[in-house]
């Protein structure tokens, strides 16, 4: 067997495996619940951050973010 061989089969047979899964639905899904989540990991980073610094520097940094990333109406 040609090193060529050896190095591309299991390329090809992994990218096969990964088609047949139905990617995308599957980055769909994903997606759709990172969208849910995304509000629940802010409150567990807000509670974890204020116990190690003061709670309105850190609350003011996350929404800081927010709005510079997305808009004050989203924040």
């Amino acid at each position: 067997m040609s090193i060529t061989r050896t190095r591309i089969f299991p390329l090809k047979t992994a990218i096969a495996r990964w088609w047949n899964n139905d990617p995308f639905t599957q980055s769909a899904a994903v997606a759709y619940y990172t969208i849910f989540s995304f509000p629940a990991l802010i409150i567990l980073y807000l509670g974890l951050a204020s116990f190690f610094m003061q709670e309105e520097a850190v609350r003011e940094q996350v929404f800081g973010f927010l709005i510079s990333n997305f808009g004050r109406d989203a924040a």
